[in-house]
């Protein structure tokens, strides 16, 4: 009995001692792992070239703006076709006394984005407009009188431009804008109840062609002569003012 006994207790160490020992060489084999010695073929490209390469195109196709802002002045002739402010008391028709107005207008150009050779700018431009006469004035009653008026136009716009070098030469640059605004009339007369203030809004379009611009899109300094022709109109107001304008001068960049 004690013979079987110990046989069996023999026989349970050795089991478990086996046991143990696979349970070892398992976990050895599942750790290892094979480290290669050689590096595998593969291709290698050079970040410095890849990085060129995408800023190129970004500039190229995608556009990429320059940090130049162009400031613009010049002189402007409105030439209106309808031109009329009207409160409760009088009408003063401006087109019917004056064929044209003369004013100035002034502000920053801010370049946006360069495609090939395209550029695409934002502008603002604040102006004024001055005028004085014995006009024609109509009254409520349809009274028609002469009085003196004297007005003060202060017109404030922002919009967007696009302009190319077309041309053979690079001595001119074309463009197209467009833009929106607000006009503010200060009218003063004689007349008792002519004296207002009024405000339209208003937009334009035209072209506009720039004489010898910089060689460059980043160049600073004196940026050319300008010339442009719009057509302007007001809206969404009471009083009435649509016609065409030329402008005529020059740009600084820095």
């Amino acid at each position: 009995m004690l013979n079987k006994n110990l046989w069996t207790y023999v026989t349970l160490f050795i089991f478990i001692i086996q046991s143990h020992v696979l349970m070892a060489k398992t976990k050895t084999s599942t750790t290892i792992t094979e480290v290669p010695t050689t590096e595998s073929p593969g291709l290698t490209i050079s970040e410095g070239i890849s990085d060129s390469i995408y800023q190129q195109t970004t500039a190229n196709i995608t556009g990429e703006a320059t940090n130049d802002i162009n400031i613009e002045s010049s002189v402007r002739i409105f030439f209106p076709s309808q031109f009329e402010l009207t409160n409760k008391y009088f009408k003063v028709p401006y087109s019917s006394n004056a064929g044209n107005f003369l004013g100035f207008m002034i502000g920053p150009n801010f370049p946006v984005a360069s495609i090939s050779d395209a550029q695409i700018n934002s502008f603002a431009r604040l102006g004024y407009a001055y005028a004085q006469g014995i006009y024609q004035v109509e009254s409520d009653s349809g009274l028609v009188v002469r009085d003196a008026v004297e007005l003060q136009w202060l017109p404030l716009q922002i919009g967007i431009e696009a302009l190319s070098r077309p041309f053979a030469t690079n001595k001119i640059t074309a463009g197209v804008t467009s833009s929106l605004g607000v006009d503010w009339y200060t009218q003063s007369g004689q007349l008792d109840g002519i004296d207002q203030t009024f405000w339209m809004p208003r937009y334009e379009m035209g072209v506009n062609l720039t004489f010898f611009p910089p060689p460059k899109k980043n160049a600073n300094g004196f940026n050319g002569v300008r010339t442009s022709a719009v057509y302007y109109r007001s809206f969404a107001s009471a009083q009435k003012n649509r016609g065409w304008a030329v402008d005529l001068g020059t740009g600084y960049a820095f």
